[in-house]
This record gives structure tokens, C-alpha cells and sequence, in this order.
């Protein structure tokens, strides 16, 4: 029981020392919505860590934490903008104007399609 209770001290003295400094260095680096992702992400690995880190040397790995965190959301977003372009050029209508029926006189009369008017 007094290891957990120590565990949860110096996890708050952690949080407590270095959360601004950890916000600070993700809002340089994106948005203020995906930096407060990036802070709960990095303190959610220093609980599951938090018998590993140094108190000392806590800031150095929170930041290595951190951008390791950003480079993850980075790549996620890029999967998500290539799977939105997929997406969208397998809707029909990117099919239409792949396939030229956008510009073509197969959805035109026939009379215009043989003589260009009716």
C-alpha cells in the first residue's frame, strides 16, 4: 500500500513540475486541441512508467515522450486523409469524371449527340 501511495506522489510531483512545460512544447508544434491530446498521451505513458523515470531527468523523457506522441498522431492523420481520398475518388461521381461521362454526349439527346443540336 505505501508503494502505491509513493508511486501516486511522485507521479503528482511529475505532473505537477512539468505539465506546462510538456503543453508548452506541444502547442509550438500543433494545434492547442491536439497538444491537450498529446499531454494526456505523454502522462499517460509516465503513469505506466513512472517507476522507470528519474525525478531529476523527468522533463528530458517527458519530451521524448512527447514528440513521439506527435509523430504518431502525425502519421495517424496522414492514414486519414489517404483513406478520405480514396474514399472519395471511389464515390460515383469521381467515377463519372474518371470515366469521361461527365463530359461526354451519352447523357445528351440523341439528336444532339449525332448533330451537336437539336
Amino acid at each position: 500500500m505505501a508503494d502505491a501511495v509513493d508511486r501516486e506522489d511522485r507521479f503528482r510531483r511529475m505532473c505537477d513540475a512539468h505539465t506546462a512545460a510538456v503543453l508548452a512544447y506541444a502547442l509550438r508544434r500543433t494545434s492547442r486541441e491536439d497538444a491537450a491530446d498529446v499531454v494526456a498521451e505523454t502522462f499517460l505513458v509516465a503513469w505506466r512508467r513512472v517507476d522507470d523515470v528519474d525525478e531529476h531527468g523527468a522533463l528530458p523523457w517527458l519530451y521524448a515522450v512527447a514528440r513521439r506522441v506527435l509523430l504518431s498522431q502525425q502519421r495517424a492523420t496522414r492514414r486519414q486523409q489517404a483513406i478520405a481520398e480514396r474514399v472519395a475518388a471511389a464515390s460515383p461521381e469521381a467515377r463519372r469524371r474518371r470515366s469521361g461521362r461527365r463530359g461526354s454526349s451519352k447523357h445528351l439527346p440523341r439528336c444532339r449527340r449525332e448533330t451537336g443540336r437539336c
